[in-house]
């Protein structure tokens, strides 16, 4: 399905119950919904995945990337609040590292929880590293 993919992604179809092998029809069915069934596939394989990897600790630029990819509704300053909360910095060392003050910190961390519908530390972990949890619709 992919080119440049380092796995393979397999889909299988089976024919009715009572049948050996597809009808013509069915087959030329197949064929001319076969490149959406594949991005369907992609998509999924790509929202399950944990773009992580599991084992060690994830860097900020890793869950800025994933956040952006989840909310690409979120500013790059909320991003990096928001980056800075999930790798375990306080909210002293994000302001520190960012040049901010304490209270923007909280401000952009207020605003970022607003975009992801989310209330919690616990939610922004879940929505970053569970890989189930989704960002509302924008």
């Amino acid at each position: 399905l992919e080119q440049n993919s380092s796995h393979g992604i397999y889909q299988n179809f089976y024919s009715p119950a009572g049948t050996a092998t597809f009808s013509p029809r069915e087959m030329e069915n197949l064929a001319r919904l076969s490149e959406v069934i594949s991005q369907c596939v992609i998509r999924h394989r790509d929202l399950t995945t944990p773009r992580i990897a599991p084992g060690r600790p994830p860097s900020r630029d890793e869950v800025a990337r994933l956040l952006a990819d989840r909310a690409p509704t979120l500013a790059p300053r909320e991003l990096e609040v928001c980056s800075g909360i999930v790798t375990g910095y306080t909210t002293e060392a994000i302001a520190l590292n960012l040049g901010i003050a304490q209270n923007s910190v909280a401000t952009y961390r207020k605003r970022a929880y607003a975009k992801l519908g989310i209330c919690s530390q616990h939610e922004l972990f879940l929505l970053c590293l569970d890989g189930r949890a989704t960002p509302p619709p924008s």
